[in-house]
């Protein structure tokens, strides 16, 4: 197996081919003519017999995994891809181009095509579907039995130990809890914090909430750390929650990048890369709280036609204040605190109002919960209606093979 890249037999007449972030295009040129290399290097059965020209389908999995991080522009790599993969399979009509939030333009790829092959590009949003699985280690409850039903629960994974934008912005987040009232919170991290390497975000906020001091910093945050949560990888992705997830009346979410990190022209339906972060809460029937650069996560959300919980708080009105545009720190800064007063705001309201709209709030997440399945079971319908082949396998496994970078013990045996 290369470290770029995995590819492999998916169905007798389907080849899978799974890019990673860190793909380059000489890594995926070398692949596309190294026969040897393409061949049987990269087969993970090495016994079953196939034959190259019974190959009629190739998948190209885009980055699947990564809906964050990967926004550059992969044209040119589709398009190499394309105009090669006919050296390993003579044979080849289809090429499905599964995607999420990378980008690539067919329109600049067709018009330099050297062949006749059909390239069908899908959009695949793999958390929502990988959502809908059932968790057995994870059993859902009634809401309105929640035994702290009057408090909020934040896994807030890594805070300082970065210096991206989005770890900084959930550590302002964090310090107005503090600042305001942090028993109305219950929330973990996954590593005790590192001064050194965290010294930007320190000093930052520190600028900003001159009235704490470092050791007031330092003792606040590892107070809590001592049920610090874990890193979760692979399947855990969707399955991985902590034991006293249940408890809690409302859940924090903050995914991965607090500003839409896709720029505007490559995105499938204007979307911010919803992760697996927020449908976590919404397949096990809570009620949430979202954090994001011009309430967009509430926005896709509601696009999609899912309830928002914005009605249960004093806040019900979307932000539209840009962020990391503003050039001027000090407006910047008045901006971003508008946020993180607002997400407060709506966490103490929202669980103020609990027992006024608790059956309201109740038929919500239960209504979140169906539409979720619905809307999956639309999604996957459409997704194999233009990609035969992957309906060949269960939604679930297919999902989950994706989510684990690519074991194939997910995925039934290509022989059958």
């Amino acid at each position: 197996m290369d470290p770029g890249l995995t590819s492999h037999i998916f169905t007798k007449d389907t080849w899978l081919l799974n890019l990673y972030p860190n793909d380059s295009y000489s890594l995926v040129e070398r692949y596309l003519t190294d026969e040897k290399h393409s061949h049987s290097v990269l087969n993970p059965w090495p016994d079953i017999k196939y034959n190259i020209r019974s190959i009629n389908n190739l998948i190209v999995n885009l980055h699947l995994l990564e809906v964050s991080n990967v926004y550059d522009d992969y044209t040119d790599l589709v398009g190499l891809i394309s105009n090669k993969i006919r050296f390993m399979f003579p044979n080849l009509k289809n090429i499905y181009v599964l995607y999420q939030t990378a980008y690539f333009d067919m329109d600049k790829i067709r018009p330099n095509l050297k062949t006749d092959i059909e390239i069908i590009p899908i959009y695949f949003p793999l958390y929502m579907l990988a959502s809908t699985t059932e968790n057995k280690n994870m059993p859902i409850i009634d809401w309105t039995n929640s035994r702290n039903i009057n408090k909020a629960n934040w896994l807030v994974g890594n805070l300082f130990n970065s210096s991206t934008k989005s770890q900084r912005r959930k550590a302002e987040l964090l310090f107005e809890f503090i600042k305001n009232n942090i028993n109305c919170l219950e929330y973990s991290m996954e590593e005790l914090i590192n001064i050194e390497t965290s010294r930007d975000t320190i000093n930052y906020i520190e600028h900003y909430y001159g009235e704490f001091s470092l050791n007031d910093f330092k003792h606040k945050f590892y107070r809590k750390l001592k049920d610090a949560f874990y890193s979760l990888s692979g399947i855990e992705y969707l399955d991985g929650l902590p034991k006293d997830w249940n408890d809690y009346g409302l859940v924090i979410q903050t995914d991965s990048y607090f500003c839409n990190p896709i720029p505007t022209k490559w995105r499938h339906n204007d979307n911010y890369p919803l992760s697996e972060k927020i449908w976590k809460p919404i397949k096990t029937k809570k009620p949430f709280v979202a954090y994001s650069e011009y309430d967009q996560i509430y926005r896709d959300l509601r696009r999609m036609k899912f309830k928002t919980f914005l009605d249960y708080t004093d806040h019900p009105k979307l932000l539209n204040l840009p962020v990391e545009s503003i050039n001027d720190d000090n407006q910047r800064w008045a901006n971003m605190k508008k946020y993180t007063e607002v997400t407060y705001s709506r966490t103490t309201s929202f669980l103020n109002n609990i027992e006024k709209y608790k059956e309201q709030i109740a038929l919500d997440t239960e209504y979140n919960y169906n539409h979720l399945k619905n809307l999956s079971k639309q999604e996957w319908k459409r997704i194999t209606e233009k990609c035969p082949p992957l309906g060949k396998h269960d939604m679930r496994k297919v999902c989950y093979y994706f989510l684990n970078w690519y074991d194939v013990s997910f995925i039934t045996n290509p022989s059958n």
